[in-house]
């Protein structure tokens, strides 16, 4: 903050007359914009997961059922031990 804003909202106080009190704490968001946040966060979340979702169920529906595990009877294996 340079010294003329300084001096100009020095000013503006005084001339409002609030050049001795103490400031309120700036409210940095109000409950209309923390809601507006809120909903667009969840916006973003839903369609990222319906995206990823369907990227996902086209994978796995591309690859399908690619072979069956076929299993051959086969000679019992042995370690070589009587």
């Amino acid at each position: 903050m340079t010294g003329f804003d300084r001096e100009r909202r020095d000013e503006l106080r005084e001339r409002d007359g609030k050049a001795g009190s103490q400031l309120e704490p700036p409210q940095l968001t109000t409950p209309r914009r923390a809601l507006w946040s809120a909903a667009s966060m969840f916006a973003i979340v839903a369609i990222m997961f319906v995206v990823f979702y369907g990227i996902n169920a086209q994978r796995s529906h591309d690859r399908g059922p690619t072979s069956a595990a076929i299993t051959t009877p086969s000679q019992d294996q042995t370690t070589g031990q009587r």
